[in-house]
């Protein structure tokens, strides 16, 4: 079986726990590619994989989904940071888990991403999240007008600091921080939720695509 190992080289517990982990992988038969997440090629090592393997925390977790998303290789998370919200396992589960991947005693959980695309200047820069796009203020102390369609209809113009479209798994992150509700994590619907509206509507709109 071939097995990613994925880290960012910024986080030398990563990346002693993925040396470590390998070692024990190719010992036992696997396959295993290293991939270093802040690579902007991060996932072309990783094709062909049966399955990656994050090492790190939440914020670990979100980069290797934009990475590996492309390719479809199923994601399994191994705690080394303080939240876990997106990591499944700890280390000392890694080897156990693995085993099961191999003999096929494991489930797949679909997670929704976004799709997102900024223009400017006449340019477009796609970008992929797991959790959340905002479209913010910036560094300016003002707030700013955002005006939100659906489908190409008007739906809001938003005056206040920014806004937050999130996935049901971000719903448990910057958009739950400023009022928006949870979502069930395996629930494809997408969240609109405003950040300190100032005399327009606040509250979250759920949309089921």
């Amino acid at each position: 079986m071939k097995v990613a190992l994925c880290v960012r080289p910024d986080r030398p517990d990563a990346v002693r726990a993925a040396r470590d982990a390998a070692a024990r992988m190719r010992k036992a038969g696997h396959e295993v590619v290293d991939v270093n997440l802040d690579t902007p090629s991060a996932g072309a090592g990783a094709k062909g994989a049966t399955i990656a393997c994050i090492l790190g925390g939440d914020g670990t977790m979100l980069r290797a989904a934009r990475a590996m998303s492309p390719l479809g290789i199923p994601l399994l998370g191994v705690n080394l940071g303080r939240l876990g919200f997106l990591t499944t396992i700890t280390i000392d589960d890694l080897d156990s888990a693995i085993a099961d991947v191999a003999a096929g005693r494991h489930s797949v959980e679909e997670r929704t991403l976004l799709d997102a695309r900024l223009v400017r200047a006449g340019r477009e820069t796609p970008f992929l999240a797991l959790n959340d796009v905002v479209v913010a203020r910036g560094a300016a102390v003002r707030s700013i007008h955002v005006a939100v369609r659906v489908d190409d209809d008007p739906l809001v113009v938003y005056w206040a600091d920014g806004v937050i479209v999130a996935t049901a798994t971000g719903s448990t992150a910057y958009g739950f921080s400023v009022g928006g509700p949870l979502i069930l994590p395996s629930s494809r619907a997408i969240m609109l939720v405003p950040i300190a509206p100032h005399l327009s509507f606040g509250n979250a709109v759920v949309f089921d695509p």
